[in-house]
């Protein structure tokens, strides 16, 4: 090849790789004049930012700096099209830029569809709002949508895709115009091959039947469920093949390749200790056909995986196929040889000299406990051991039953659950610095008959630590700010998980700084020996992102400018992640949204301005729920509640609650002429209708959200009734994240009406009297209305407010009351209940974890009621009262005794505990608990309470405490923890007829 031939070629590639992409003529006059202005022509001009545009100063006009220049603009990925057009201008020339934008789908419209919903078709098309579209895809969009009716059996529908302008050029609206036409439906299906019993069945598990829609992907899943139905009807061979379609005029015949085979028997011999029932569903027989490589291959390896996982690593297994005795049937036969368990009775790791071998046993353990089966605590029970223990002596009969498997999940060998606990370990030892370890192959070593010791070798290698870090670029930060936000310190262990984790730390400081797109690469270099590293942040801070336009999408219903308002970023600002998740926070707690995100537009695109993009999806705003029953205790009941959740679009929350009842049925003559002496409608309509509005954002003050409630009850027991009205409004704020602070002002009004002519007093010392009927009535006698403001202020610092494992939670409460209506119509409170007092509650919760899953947790809490006047009395329900699950666990709930109380039984023997009011106004509580974890979700615990309660606030003493303890299970669920505790009451005080202890269930723990 001559040299000319050479060159051309040259040429002729890099004009294809590297086409010019500035292709102008510079007139002469024009060469080398500086470039004093650049303009944007057309409507793209309002796209564009000044910072896109900016040339360096002085540059003189050349080819090169034009072709530099169109570059940079296409680099940004904001243009698909450049041309630059030279002009005069004032001391130079003028560039004249016109660009064509990328174009971005703003959202997306269906019109047209009714037989397929709008969901599907945005997932069929994989185009997002957002995302890059050119007018070249349209087509493409349209096909998509086309192939997708015609897979569920439109085949003649058709699509038309559009862009529709909007008011900003690079954005448009993707409209997507369907005509769906007629459906192809099944006219015929046909068997070709065996014909499969019971037809009728297998085409409706198939949902082929003639007259049925042509749906392809229907069609996929029905033939593989007709084939389970076939093959759980114990034709083991059964499968349908990709079925032939003959397609005309709407009309669709289907032949469907078809292998049933025999009808199978299945025997299983030696499968003992296993039950028949595990070795039948590890074999799976519904789930694909029986092949003969799966009777060869398949089904023995998984039949000797099962029995390597309880223990039997030796198990021989061997399955066959015979042929039935009639026609048409067969057998599947499977023998198995389980063998001797093999027990492993420790485990070691030869080698391991830096890393603690107790360690790294126990993450072996857990892999085994998480993997194998393991009945831990739970033993089966031998019924030949119970025959023994009963009989006291041997069974006459010889052993039938098998001696029942004990699963030990520590003391079983399975290879493939070794082989992740030594991934686990190696990842473990280059966490410490052993960047080169080498963990395993696991060994067995016999050490007597069916025992084992496990050896995992471990080489560890040398160890390297971090001997120091290098800073290069930072400018924005410190040296000393990037070092602190890595967390790295010299002479640690070094391992590249950490390094990674570290410049994570580092870009997210930077982030918070408004850096979003700097970056931080690090590179390690190491001594010889490969003992010390050293580390080389190499920092790009690039440029600070600023908000440019925020857009709303997905709020219909909700005030755009609300939601703006509750952002905690705005135009202009700098995009700090912080603030996102702030703004992410705020909007949650709106409670009007079931689904939200807050992140820039096109994030992987750099750029000094970005669009802040909100997306949410809103919940139904109004909901309403009706009840209604019959029932001896209510008679005719019913109720509806109704909720509006986002009222004028600003998130406002009311709720309407009525709960209505109406008494029918009477057990005897005197309950029926009490309710009877009830002369009014309003008196014998037992009733509870509440009524609550939410304000998230207070007006004038957005930090503050405000619950107003409002709620009437009438309830008829057997021998009172009770009308109660009060008005409650709540205000809430926090100053800071782990900081609450709630006002709140109640008025309340409660009137009691007993039946006969007992007092109130002394209907309460009843024995039969329950708590519910003791919680209802802890209002004073007659007609009373209590007013009070309250207050209280919390600090959180718990990992979990359901179940904490680590953190703090403080509390102080206050509350200043006082009646306002009194039962005498003179000054003379003697005979009055009168109630102006303070009340103060102050407590405190902490957690530590002590081990893997194990949890110390305590609290501490005081209460103590003020009078403010002489002669005034605690209202009821503001008084404190012990015993139960937030209290004292060894009592029933509410069903401590004063301590003055007490000591007053033991001088006055006609005192009886039925006969006093157990609520004082003053209390101490000091409780701890250990809890620890069992088996998957359930949980164990062990407590001890300590507490009392006294009638008068004056003789409070934190130093005379009744000790409880006790244990009791906690199953973690979606809704928190479910608890059942048993306390036991360590000092019973027995003139006050205290129990042994006391059983209880909740939901929550403290």
């Amino acid at each position: 090849m001559t040299r000319f031939r050479v060159a051309l070629w040259v040429f002729v590639i890099w004009w294809v790789l590297w086409p010019p992409l500035v292709q102008a003529e510079i007139p002469e006059i024009y060469q080398g004049r500086p470039i004093v202005a650049v303009d944007v022509l057309g409507e793209s001009a309002s796209l564009v930012q000044p910072e896109d545009l900016s040339l360096p100063k002085g540059s003189l006009l050349t080819r090169q700096v034009l072709r530099e220049y169109a570059r940079a603009l296409l680099a940004s990925g904001r243009w698909v099209d450049v041309q630059i057009d030279v002009a005069p201008g004032q001391g130079g020339v003028r560039l004249q830029v016109a660009l064509r934008p990328k174009l971005f789908v703003s959202r997306i419209e269906v019109r047209g569809q009714a037989v397929l919903k709008s969901g599907e078709i945005l997932d069929a098309i994989r185009v997002a709002p957002g995302a890059p579209m050119s007018e070249g895809e349209l087509a493409d969009v349209a096909g998509q949508v086309q192939q997708l009716y015609a897979a569920r059996g439109y085949g003649q529908a058709k699509v038309q895709a559009t862009f529709r302008a909007t008011d900003n050029p690079a954005r448009k609206v993707l409209m997507l115009v369907v005509e769906e036409g007629a459906p192809t439906r099944i006219t015929e299906v046909r068997f070709a091959g065996d014909q499969p019993p019971m037809r009728s069945r297998v085409l409706a598990q198939m949902g082929v039947s003639p007259g049925e829609i042509l749906d392809r992907r229907s069609l996929e899943r029905g033939l593989a469920e007709g084939a389970t139905f076939l093959r759980r009807k114990r034709y083991l061979e059964a499968e349908f093949g990709v079925p032939v379609l003959q397609v005309a005029g709407g009309q669709a015949r289907l032949t469907i390749p078809s292998r049933v085979g025999p009808r199978y028997s299945l025997r299983i011999a030696g499968h003992e200790p296993l039950s028949h029932q595990a070795v039948r569903e590890v074999l799976a027989l519904a789930e694909r056909p029986l092949s003969a490589a799966a009777v060869r291959y398949g089904l023995t390896e998984r039949l000797r995986d099962l029995y390597a996982r309880h223990g039997m690593p030796s198990a021989l297994v061997r399955v066959w196929r015979l042929r039935g005795r009639k026609p048409g049937t067969a057998v599947l036969q499977i023998h198995i040889d389980p063998g001797k368990p093999l027990r492993v009775v420790n485990i070691e790791f030869p080698g391991a000299h830096l890393l603690d071998s107790e360690l790294l046993r126990d993450q072996v353990y857990s892999y085994l406990e998480e993997d194998l089966p393991n009945t831990g605590l739970i033993q089966p029970v031998d019924p030949v051991v119970v025959d023994r223990m009963g009989k006291g002596r041997e069974p006459d009969e010889p052993r039938r039953i098998p001696i029942p498997l004990r699963k030990d999940a520590r003391t079983t060998f399975y290879e493939t659950t070794y082989e992740q606990a030594i991934a686990h370990i190696r990842h473990l030892g280059q966490a410490e610095g052993f960047l080169s370890i080498n963990v395993g192959p696991v060994r067995l070593r016999e050490v007597g008959e069916r025992q084992a010791v496990v050896e995992i070798p471990v080489v560890e290698g040398p160890r390297t630590r971090l001997h120091g870090v290098q800073v290069v670029g930072a400018e924005r930060l410190t040296t000393r700010d990037v070092l602190l936000a890595s967390g790295l310190t010299r002479s640690q262990p070094f391992s590249y998980v950490a390094l990674e984790e570290a410049r994570l730390r580092v870009i997210s400081a930077y982030q918070d700084r408004g850096y979003f797109f700097a970056r931080v690469e690090p590179v390690v270099r190491f001594s010889a020996d490969r003992t010390r590293a050293e580390v080389i942040f190499s920092i790009s801070e690039r440029f600070p992102v600023h908000i440019g336009e925020v857009v709303i999408r997905g709020a219909e219903r909700t005030s755009h400018s609300y939601i703006r308002g509750v952002l905690k970023l705005s135009r202009g600002d700098l995009y700090r992640p912080a603030l996102v998740k702030e703004s992410e926070g705020a909007l949650q707690t709106l409670g009007v949204f079931s689904a939200l995100s807050v992140r820039l537009e096109q994030p992987e695109q750099p750029a000094r301005v970005k669009t802040l993009l909100v997306e949410v999806t809103e919940r139904a705003s109004q909901y309403l729920d009706v009840t209604a029953g019959v029932s001896t205790g209510q008679g005719v009941r019913g109720g509806f509640e109704y909720g509006y959740r986002n009222l004028f679009g600003y998130a406002v929350e009311l709720a309407l609650r009525v709960q209505l009842a109406h008494q029918l049925f009477f057990v005897d003559n005197e309950l029926e002429r009490q309710f009877k002496d009830l002369t009014s409608l309003d008196q014998r309509l037992e009733r509870r209708i509440s009524l609550g509005l939410i304000v998230p954002r207070t007006p004038g003050l957005e930090e503050v959200r405000t619950a107003v409630d409002l709620v009437h009850l009438r309830n008829n027991e057997r021998d009172f009734g009770i009308d109660s009205n009060g008005l409650g409004v709540t205000f809430t704020f926090r100053p800071l994240r782990e900081v609450t602070v709630a006002l709140g002002t109640d008025l309340e009004n409660n009137q009691v009406q007993l039946f006969n002519d007992e007092s109130l007093e002394l209907y309460l010392t009843r024995d039969d009297l329950d708590l519910r009927l003791r919680r209802l009535l802890r209002v004073p006698e007659g007609n009373t209305t209590l007013a009070g403001l309250r207050g209280t202020i919390s600090w959180d610092r718990r990992d979990s407010p359901f179940t904490p494992t680590k953190g703090t939670f403080l509390s102080l409460a206050g509350e200043v009351a006082q009646t306002l209506k009194r039962n005498s119509g003179t000054d003379d409170l003697s005979g009055a209940f009168y109630s102006r007092f303070l009340k103060l509650t102050l407590g405190g919760s902490g957690y530590i974890p002590l081990a893997a899953g194990v949890v110390l947790a305590g609290q501490a809490r005081v209460g103590r009621v003020f009078h403010l006047q002489d002669g005034s009395r605690t209202y009821p329900n503001r008084a404190y009262f012990m015993g139960g699950v937030d209290t004292i666990r060894g009592y029933f709930q509410d069903a401590m005794v004063p301590q003055e109380l007490v000591d007053q039984m033991k001088v006055d023997p006609n005192l009886l505990p039925t006969q006093v009011t157990r609520a004082g106004d003053a209390f101490a509580l000091l409780r701890g608990e250990v809890r620890f974890p069992l088996f998957g979700q359930l949980r164990g615990g062990l407590f001890v309470d300590m507490g009392n309660l006294w009638a008068d606030g004056e003789n409070l003493d934190p130093f005379h405490l009744r000790p409880s303890a006790g244990a009791g299970l906690r199953l973690a669920t979606p809704v928190g923890p479910v608890a059942l505790d048993y306390g036991v009451l360590l000092l019973r005080r027995r003139v006050a007829q205290e129990p042994f202890g006391a059983l209880h269930f909740s939901i929550g723990l403290f």
